[in-house]
């Protein structure tokens, strides 16, 4: 794969080896930063360069067009590898713009 080159994994819980960080504003989704070695107490930025040469942070995401499920208030506790949620807020975005938002109980989800 493509960003095998750029990221190694050292540690089980980060097996992508690089961690990213979003914003939504002005309606676009933005990346912020990518760091390496996630599980490290200082993880290290990753120069976005690499990834997208010419290019500086935030960065549109034009390359993402789905549905976005972020978890809303405190997450039960689980045995489940991912935090469950009563409600949850989907957003769905369209070459990083975003295009609106809806509610949902974690039933329908």
């Amino acid at each position: 794969m493509f960003l095998d080159q750029f990221f190694n994994s050292n540690c089980s819980a980060n097996w992508r080896g690089h961690k990213a960080f979003w914003r939504i504003e002005d309606a676009r989704l933005l990346l912020i930063k990518v760091v390496t070695d996630a599980c490290s107490d200082v993880p290290k930025e990753f120069p976005i360069e690499k990834l997208f040469p010419g290019k500086s942070t935030p960065l549109l995401a034009s390359w993402y067009s789905g549905k976005l499920v972020v978890g809303i208030g405190k997450p039960h506790r689980s045995r489940a590898l991912r935090p469950q949620y009563d409600r949850y807020l989907v957003i769905t975005v369209a070459n990083g713009v975003v295009l609106g938002s809806t509610e949902q109980d974690a039933a329908v989800n």
